[in-house]
């Protein structure tokens, strides 16, 4: 069936809907991120709300928004506030690959969620690894582990949990699982 065929009011208004709200939160969080958070550093690292975004959309809405999501977000913090390399779309997209597999029988809560940043700050911390390692040229001092990763696993973590609230409350005029 082609997209033309829908009703105006029908699938169309759903899918402009989820371009306009996720598109609004994609640039709060971004901007966020890489405004408030880079000056602040909570626990001396900047969290990665964008994964709380993602962990959040996934598991109240669908893999499929959660991917679109992922890759506009990915480029947009790259555009703003990232050092090279920046490989932010490609990480976000794999991490909805994973987390896809992780929430698919699992109920939308708070506690689910919280369940799932488990993993998905561990992959964050690979790859701020792997983005150390690459920028570096060589392996990272064990130093880094403590005084880069950790801290930026334990920001992420905390500062994730009221995102998972915004998309939530995000999702009532689309209407969606969530």
């Amino acid at each position: 069936m082609k997209l033309n065929s829908f009703s105006p009011t029908g699938e169309k208004l759903r899918i402009l809907r989820r371009i306009i709200i996720f598109g609004l939160v994609a640039f709060f969080v971004c901007i966020v991120q890489c405004s408030f958070f880079s000056r602040l550093k909570p626990f001396g690292a900047t969290p990665d709300i964008t994964l709380g975004a993602i962990a959040a959309i996934i598991m109240l809405d669908n893999k499929k928004t959660a991917a679109v999501y992922a890759v506009g977000a990915g480029y947009f913090l790259d555009a703003i506030g990232a050092t090279p390399p920046s490989l932010s779309p490609v990480f976000y997209l794999l991490t909805v690959a994973v987390l896809g597999f992780i929430t698919e029988k699992m109920m939308p809560s708070l506690l689910s969620f919280s369940a799932v940043m488990l993993p998905t700050v561990c992959l964050r911390a690979v790859f701020t690894y792997i983005s150390l390692w690459i920028s570096l040229g060589a392996f990272p001092p064990p130093v880094y582990l403590l005084s880069v990763i950790l801290p930026e696993m334990l920001s992420t973590f905390i500062f994730c949990l009221p995102v998972y609230f915004l998309i939530k409350l995000c999702m009532l005029p689309i209407g969606s699982r969530g």
